[in-house]
């Protein structure tokens, strides 16, 4: 297991809760989609477990436990009253990060923004050159561009180089929001094999995807967590999402079920369902 989370509420600067997390089990070796309607807190579920921002406005109560590859547990709800280096050192020993914006390095090469963290994590450069091109040309990434500039790409190379800088990056676990918005459809469902491949060969990482992609997340999750909306402190016009074990889809070969519901024929219509009633 990667992530074993109870008990969590989320916010910033400590004010309103913008999404709870009763119970929350991410298993290794699997694609975990975050799905819900827009401003639920799907993109602050992934800053709170990839500590790219204090959002955990309980840490004294709430209980995030990351399992190491060497099956230690850490309590990451205490991880923010430690210093700056070592959340940094965490986030890169164990996180990649892929988001909707490319966020590439401005004045490095292609090449360099997708052999960086290699070199990092201590291969050569020609290990990380050739490693990083075979992947480039499954998402029709020509060689030829690798020591070209960021600026000088296309918005689509950008988005794919995004996505292969933090999946080379042989991270435990690839926090990916929206990585596919900018993408044509076609490209998505190639990124989006390339990423299962990985996780089942690697066996012991993960990847959390918030999309609003119902499709891509019915193709190739292994789990998807729909956030629902429901009142907050009695009050009807704040709403605060949820997370609940309950009602996490499963997915056992090409069957989909919930805790309360063995069988889900049509998991699309389902969660819009779950969307519409929360």
């Amino acid at each position: 297991m990667k992530f074993d989370v109870s008990n969590l509420l989320c916010s910033y600067n400590n004010q309103d809760v913008v999404v709870r997390i009763d119970s929350l089990q991410i298993p290794m070796n699997s694609i975990v989609f975050i799905v819900g309607p827009s401003g639920i807190g799907k993109s602050t579920l992934l800053e709170t477990l990839g500590l790219m921002n204090n959002t955990i406005h309980n840490p004294e109560a709430a209980s995030i436990l990351f399992y190491e590859e060497e099956g230690r547990s850490i309590n990451l709800a205490n991880s923010w009253k430690n210093p700056d280096s070592y959340l940094a050192a965490l986030r890169a020993k164990h996180f990649s990060f892929i988001f909707q914006e490319t966020n590439l390095m401005p004045g490095f090469t292609a090449g360099q923004n997708l052999c960086m963290k290699m070199l990092i994590q201590g291969k050569t450069m020609q290990e990380a050159r050739q490693h990083a091109i075979h992947f480039m040309a499954q998402l029709d990434l020509h060689e030829d561009i690798f020591d070209r500039m960021t600026h000088e790409l296309s918005g689509g190379q950008r988005q794919r180089l995004a996505f292969l800088r933090a999946f080379l990056g042989d991270s435990q676990v690839l926090f990916c929001d929206e990585p596919t918005g900018n993408l044509d459809g076609l490209t998505a469902i190639r990124l989006m094999e390339i990423l299962q491949r990985s996780i089942k060969e690697q066996k012991n990482s993960a990847a959390i995807v918030v999309s609003h992609d119902l499709s891509l997340a019915i193709r190739f999750a292994d789990l998807i967590v729909p956030i629902q909306q429901e009142g907050s402190d009695g009050d009807s016009e704040r709403k605060t999402g949820r997370i609940s074990k309950d009602f996490v889809l499963t997915r056992e070969k090409d069957t989909w079920s919930t805790k309360g519901i063995s069988t889900i024929e049509n998991v699309e219509l389902h969660l819009r369902d779950m969307y519409s009633r929360s």
